[in-house]
């Protein structure tokens, strides 16, 4: 049986008391402590997940439900948005390193046109044609590094509700909330 919505996510009809009921539950069990934009002491020496960190509490701060003391990241989610921001810093030094490799490459590949065969270079000529074949091979190990990564950083960005889709039922609620009920005049 999949996990229960949140309330503010539920499109069922419940009375006053039932979501009363859930409401309190819910915000029972929120930590009150918030997470600080200031990124954690295992983030340092990280660059690019410390970025990541301040930029998505920064943008969680500026949310509605945030301002009204419900964020989207509590700090139950702290070790999973830890996660999610070294696995930037990690896909930005995949992406490096994957620079690097194609400028290793694009060099063998200008000394091997600039290469005259003789009998007596052949070995030169075998040991760069190695390394370029070696360089490619680790290009293709490094692209599969980064599918892998960005799989799994879109698989954290939707349980962390970074993603549109993630953020719909939150939307829909919200546009719910302002749309005045016209039958209430007659209640």
């Amino acid at each position: 049986m999949p996990a229960r919505k949140p309330s503010h996510l539920s499109n069922r009809h419940s009375t006053k008391a039932e979501i009363s009921a859930r409401t309190d539950a819910e915000d029972a069990v929120l930590p009150f402590s918030v997470l600080t934009n200031k990124p954690p002491k295992e983030l340092t020496g990280y660059p690019v997940a410390m970025q990541t960190w301040k930029k998505y509490i920064n943008l969680q701060n500026e949310t509605k439900t945030a301002k009204q003391g419900k964020p989207i990241i509590t700090a139950f989610d702290e070790p999973i948005f830890r996660e999610y921001c070294m696995m930037e810093q990690e896909l930005f030094d995949l992406k490096k390193f994957r620079k690097t490799l194609i400028d290793e490459y694009e060099d063998i590949s200008k000394q091997l046109k600039k290469f005259r065969v003789s009998m007596d270079n052949i070995k030169e000529r075998s040991a760069l044609m190695e390394q370029k074949i070696g360089l490619r091979q680790a290009y293709l190990n490094v692209q599969s590094s980064i599918g892998v990564v960005r799989s799994k950083l879109h698989d954290f960005a939707k349980s962390l509700g970074f993603t549109p889709r993630s953020r719909v039922g939150i939307a829909i609620e919200n546009a719910k909330e302002e749309t005045p009920d016209p039958l209430k005049e007659f209640d």
